[in-house]
């Protein structure tokens, strides 16, 4: 056989031939033995895991595992319930950081925690609010007295009006150069 030099353009021709030729053969071979590994894998697990001595544990953690899933699932039908009959106000659930900015799901303890005293301070604020009655008196009285201004047409119904709607209260307005609900 005589000596013949080929070109590299002749060469990258031929090296890509073969390139492809064997992959072809060797991706078949890949697979067959892919397919030979994930069964034995499956065949043998539970005796890999005794031999490694893993069988107790991996078994714990399955059992904790659908625990879990089975008390999130039963915790987020309540809150589903609870938001349903007594929505949270954005404001809250933006304080309290609940669930990634929606309370619909909790995806651990710390957004559960979260989520109960969220409510928990909601009912406790209208307790407490039941009792002292301060605080929804002064806000009635402010709202009374805003849709009073807003209703005005003279200056002195506006004296007249906001001294009668203060009166109780120790709010003082400053109008029109004399003070409203000023004690004597």
């Amino acid at each position: 056989m005589a000596d013949v030099k080929i070109s590299e353009s002749q060469r990258k021709y031929f090296a890509k031939r073969i390139n492809e030729e064997f992959n072809a053969q060797i991706r078949l071979i890949r697979q067959q033995e892919a397919k030979q590994v994930s069964d034995l894998s499956e065949n043998n697990f539970e005796a890999y895991l005794e031999a490694i001595d893993m069988t107790n544990i991996v078994e714990s953690f399955r059992k904790a595992e659908v625990k879990f899933e089975n008390a999130k699932k039963k915790i987020n039908t309540i809150i589903t319930n609870l938001e349903q009959a007594d929505p949270s106000d954005e404001t809250s659930i933006k304080r309290y950081d609940c669930g990634y900015g929606t309370v619909s799901t909790i995806y651990n303890y710390d957004g559960v925690q979260k989520y109960f005293t969220m409510k928990c301070n909601q009912v406790a604020t209208d307790e407490f609010r039941k009792k002292d009655k301060t605080i929804k008196t002064l806000e009635d009285k402010k709202n009374q007295a805003i849709d009073f201004v807003y209703g005005l047409t003279k200056h002195s119904e506006l004296y007249n009006g906001m001294k009668t709607i203060l009166k109780g209260t120790d709010i003082k307005l400053q109008l029109g150069g004399g003070t409203i609900n000023e004690k004597s």
